[in-house]
């Protein structure tokens, strides 16, 4: 087990990020940090489904071969009680990163949120303001890669017509910054576009570098037989 010396000083923010540290140092050795990221940009995956069982791309991105990736930030509502999947992302790292805060705010027509469910070798810390408005999730694994998603948001349609998602700042901390695997928040975080889910399409999707190609969806599972 590693030991680590925190000093918390400042307000939330740095009392939050100390008690973050402090857990991942509990269950993680220590290795060498990468330095934060200039001006990451977190971006939204969106996956219709007919069952209540995410598909495998709401935890790992499919690669295509290339760095700079296509993000599915659109998908069809195929008819009243279908699932919706909406992944967290954050790319455009230099580095890595080791932790998220954001929250989700809908727009258009209404959806109802069942869930948030962290992917394997992420952990959810408890929030004040209560999910989707604030949503904070920490890396059990360290410092991880832009395709691993931090999670996913399941929601249920009750008609097929459009409804929006964007992030926003996590109502506890009053920011979405993504923090990096010096366990310090990446001041230039932004955001990279919306989802849409249902409707005619009226989303153009970004690309987003992504970086080198992360586990597969059955490799991440398979650190958890």
């Amino acid at each position: 087990m590693s030991t680590c010396v925190i000093e918390p000083k400042g307000g939330g923010d740095m009392k939050l990020l100390s008690l973050l540290i402090v857990v991942v140092c509990l269950v993680l050795p220590i290795r060498a940090l990468a330095g934060g990221n200039f001006q990451p940009e977190l971006v939204l995956t969106i996956h219709n489904n007919t069952v209540d069982e995410p598909p495998s791309e709401a935890c790992v991105m499919p690669s295509g071969g290339d760095p700079l990736d296509w993000i599915d930030c659109y998908d069809t509502k195929l008819a009243p009680g279908n699932y919706g999947f909406l992944s967290v992302h954050a790319g455009h790292l230099d580095n890595g990163f080791t932790g998220l805060p954001f929250g989700i705010q809908a727009s258009g027509y209404p959806v109802t949120f069942l869930g948030f469910v962290p992917c394997p070798g992420f952990t959810v810390v408890l929030s004040q303001a209560g999910m989707p408005s604030a949503i904070m999730v920490t890396s059990t694994m360290g410092c991880r890669a832009a395709r691993e998603a931090v999670g996913y948001l399941k929601y249920v349609c009750s008609d097929t017509r459009a409804t929006f998602f964007q992030i926003v700042a996590n109502a506890d901390l009053g920011h979405y910054k993504v923090i990096n695997c010096d366990y310090t928040f990446d001041e230039g975080t932004g955001i990279g576009g919306m989802a849409q889910w249902g409707g005619t399409r009226q989303l153009g999707c970004p690309y987003v570098w992504v970086g080198a190609p992360a586990l597969t969806w059955g490799g991440i599972k398979s650190l958890f037989r």
